[in-house]
């Protein structure tokens, strides 16, 4: 097993490929347990190091997801199965680079935790008038923290992918 640290992803190579009974889809949802070396997984199970055989795919995307991480990306290559887990990028060190108001950190803080924001829910967690909202969130564009999806009334801001 090779662990490979990037400032965006941790990428966990193993040696071999996806048992060929399992699909990439198969991950995510549940599937029997074909482990390439039984001896190793039943030494896991018995030492409590695992708790269900065939369910560590779908806890680790539920980890990720709620911790407000991109699903992992499972992949095959170079004769190796790769899982691939990004970072936030918007981490405490990154903002502390950038220059917001309170209103603004608040509002990064709701994106990260709920995925998104509109006008409507930034006027209403800051206080703010929506002419301030409108100007804030033009700010958290220029600076790349977040991008705006749809037009108009149907605008919803969510945080830039950083890849």
């Amino acid at each position: 097993m090779e662990i490979r640290l990037f400032a965006d992803r941790l990428e966990i190579w193993n040696p071999g490929r996806l048992p060929g009974t399992l699909t990439f889809d198969d991950l995510h949802k549940d599937h029997p347990s074909v482990p390439n070396n039984p001896l190793v997984a039943e030494s896991l199970y018995l030492t409590r190091y695992i708790e269900k055989a065939g369910s560590g795919t779908q806890k680790i995307i539920e980890l990720c997801s709620e911790a407000g991480l991109p699903e992992p990306k499972f992949e095959q290559r170079s004769g190796s199965f790769i899982i691939t887990l990004w970072r936030d990028w918007l981490t405490e060190e990154v903002l502390a680079g950038v220059e917001l108001n309170d209103r603004q950190q608040l509002a990064i803080k709701y994106v990260k935790s709920h995925g998104l924001i509109t006008n409507a829910e930034y006027q209403k967690i800051t206080g703010a008038i929506r002419k301030t909202a409108v100007r804030d969130l033009n700010v958290l564009i220029e600076k790349g923290l977040i991008e705006r999806k749809g037009t108009m009334k149907s605008s919803r801001y969510v945080l830039k992918k950083r890849k």
